[in-house]
């Protein structure tokens, strides 16, 4: 699914608040980086390679995303 606009991460609950723990900053950077990079070609083995982060914490977050309809499997 491609999107030509910023989602509203706010209304699903996805954007850390002001103050937020260091695990919710992450959540929201590694969102970020998800949905900058799922453009149909990279897999998530790729995108945590780039993020210089653990696939887990990536494969955790794009349930997230899968369940509030942000992104799809293609």
């Amino acid at each position: 699914k491609i999107a030509f606009c910023e989602p509203m991460l706010s209304k699903r609950n996805l954007y850390s608040d002001l103050g937020a723990s260091t695990q919710q900053e992450e959540r929201t950077k590694i969102i970020s980086y998800l949905l900058s990079y799922s453009e149909g070609t990279s897999d998530l083995l790729a995108i945590a390679e780039r993020m210089k982060i653990s696939i887990n914490k990536v494969i955790e977050v794009s349930k997230i995303l899968l369940k509030t309809d942000l992104v799809e499997i293609s």
